[in-house]
């Protein structure tokens, strides 16, 4: 598909590990809903997991830049929220993209960011 192009175009250019899930599997198996999309200021990340894993997200531009990077850390079993303001980094409107770390488990998920 085009995302799981997407993936590996992104995994060659920011040398990222071998994804071993499939986008749409880790989406489900996590229940990972990045809300809303497109965004102005913020975006909510809804996940869930099972046992502790430890969670990371970071922001980058289209060219690999990171934005910003959220080190959740370990996370109990359960459903979570975590929020990324785009205030704080001067983000212009324009396609990011936000990987999602959740164990061993990596998901590459394009947002769009609008000026209103």
């Amino acid at each position: 598909t085009n995302d799981e192009m997407m993936l590996y175009f992104i995994q060659y250019t920011l040398g990222a590990p071998l994804i071993t899930s499939t986008a749409e599997e880790m989406a489900h198996k996590y229940n990972l809903l990045v809300a809303p999309n497109p965004f102005t200021s913020q975006i909510s990340i809804n996940y869930s997991v099972k046992g502790n894993q430890e969670v990371k997200f970071e922001l980058t531009d289209m060219l690999g830049k990171v934005m910003t990077t959220e080190n959740v850390g370990y996370v109990t079993e359960g459903q979570h929220v975590t929020s990324i303001s785009a205030d704080h980094f001067n983000m212009a409107p324009g396609i990011y993209l936000l990987k999602t770390t959740i164990g061993n488990d990596q998901m590459v998920t394009k947002v769009v960011k609008t000026a209103y």
